[in-house]
């Protein structure tokens, strides 16, 4: 009896201990490749987390980890290192802060999601300072849960002056994740951890970052350079097409050739030569761009990295 059970359980737990082990690569693997976008914000005498949104150096964070009247933070980088950064822009009422660092400096970057396709029940993490681990341990902490609510507060706690829609989390929010990084399963950002909590609700809440994303373009607008993908775009009846793909051009590094039917630009279908056209001219140096295209029946995605022009 005793062989026959031990022989029933043993391919059970090597099956859970084989989930185990592929759960730990995908934890991992997202946080290797976030975590160099998340750097500490010292200000004011506060410490908090800020999300790095641009390879121009620009940084998210919440107004709360900084003095009202401070222009400048210290920011701490992967390694321990620490540079000076600009505050360039303010907006309690959203809890927003952007702060410029050097583009030299920039450790890594995180690509914006789309907080209104946000699901209930969904994977969600927390990437930010926790206890100063980025400070003291050069490590950004990450806890795992599941978006567990939606909904909006209409009243500030502490430092917190945000008011509005939030996206509730059941990942570990400790201090110092003020500015922290909520992200999806993929690693795309979907909101700014808020402390903006009542003691009684031992859940995380994050602004979305649909909410942020109108000053975090207008705080881009000075720093960039309008890019260049290397295709031309024409109509085939209906159907938007690539013409021309310029030879090494962002485009022809990314795979993509003449004939293949444009599905989207940055994440916004292909509606029209138009549309599309003004698409391409909305891409900026070093802002990577997601395209979608149809290649002989079958869907293909890439990534193209826009280079400068000097004509364009």
């Amino acid at each position: 009896m005793t062989t026959t059970t031990t022989t029933i359980l043993l391919p059970l737990a090597l099956s859970v201990f084989a989930q185990d082990e592929e759960a730990l690569r995908v934890h991992t693997k997202l946080h290797q490749r976030v975590s160099p976008a998340i750097v500490g914000i010292r200000g004011g005498g506060r410490r908090g987390t800020g999300i790095v949104i641009s390879p121009l150096g620009l940084i998210l964070s919440s107004t709360t980890v900084a003095g009202s009247r401070d222009e400048t933070v210290e920011v701490t980088l992967k390694g321990h290192k620490r540079v000076r950064g600009s505050i360039v822009r303010r907006k309690p009422e959203l809890e927003l802060m952007l702060v410029k660092i050097e583009a030299k400096d920039v450790p890594g970057v995180i690509d914006l999601g789309d907080s209104d396709a946000v699901k209930l029940g969904q994977v969600s993490y927390v990437l930010g300072d926790s206890y100063n681990s980025i400070f003291t341990d050069d490590q950004v902490a990450l806890t795992l849960g599941h978006v567990s609510g939606r909904y909006s507060v209409d009243a500030t706690q502490g430092r917190s002056t945000y008011k509005g829609e939030v996206i509730e989390t059941s990942a570990g929010v400790n201090p110092n994740n003020d500015g922290a990084a909520l992200v999806d399963a993929t690693g795309r950002l979907i909101g700014m951890v808020t402390m903006n909590y009542h003691d009684s609700k031992f859940t995380g809440i994050a602004i979305p970052v649909n909410r942020l994303k109108e000053d975090i373009q207008a705080g881009l607008a000075p720093y960039r350079t309008a890019g260049w993908l290397g295709l031309t775009l024409e109509d085939k009846g209906g159907k938007i097409a690539i013409a021309k793909v310029a030879a090494k051009g962002p485009a022809e590094k990314g795979g993509l050739k003449a004939g293949d039917v444009l599905v989207s630009i940055g994440r916004k279908p292909a509606e029209g030569l138009g549309p599309a056209n003004a698409q391409l001219k909305a891409c900026w140096v070093g802002e990577a761009v997601d395209v979608e295209v149809l290649r002989e029946g079958k869907k293909i995605k890439v990534s193209l990295l826009p280079e400068a022009k000097d004509f364009y």
